[in-house]
């Protein structure tokens, strides 16, 4: 968990990305195991109810970008092996893919995290108590900023899927 914990991920999350190096399909179904909801798909409201109340939009967008980048399915390590004529080129591409998708992982989710800290900041140094116009206008932009930071997430993850 120290390794995934940067990204913002579980060992829920980690258990799921390794079952997924088999088949990236595989990563629903073992969330669904992992949260004891039995037989799950896609459509599943039931584990999409537990993983909404577990994670936050910043964490669902970094596995999505993690699970993108990483290293393809236990398939493509095979033909590249075969294409390639060598294992080497087949580990190459494996590591240096989840290592790609690792940093940009621990780059979108930091950055991410302190954004989120920098407008609870904002919201904190703008507020008088003693004054409850201010107290509305800072929650009232700060909700705006985070409800457009969201939507820019949500633009993006439906871009890339």
């Amino acid at each position: 968990e120290p390794v995934i914990r940067p990204l913002g991920f579980d060992w829920r999350i980690g258990t799921a990305l390794v079952g997924a190096t088999a088949a990236k399909e595989v990563f629903v179904a073992q969330m669904g195991i992992v949260f004891a909801v039995g037989e799950v798909d896609e459509t599943s409201e039931q584990l999409r109810t537990r993983l909404q109340g577990q994670y936050s939009p910043l964490v669902g967008f970094c596995i999505m970008l993690f699970a993108l980048i990483s290293t393809p399915c236990i398939a493509t390590f095979a033909i590249t092996r075969q294409e390639a004529g060598k294992v080497g080129w087949a580990f190459a591409q494996a590591w240096g893919l989840t290592l790609l998708a690792w940093i940009l992982t621990v780059v979108v989710y930091q950055v991410g995290v302190l954004a989120c800290a920098a407008i609870l900041v904002y919201e904190h140094v703008i507020v008088d108590p003693a004054d409850p116009g201010r107290v509305q206008a800072a929650f009232g932009s700060a909700n705006g900023v985070l409800a457009l930071v969201y939507g820019a997430f949500v633009i993006v993850a439906v871009t890339i899927s």
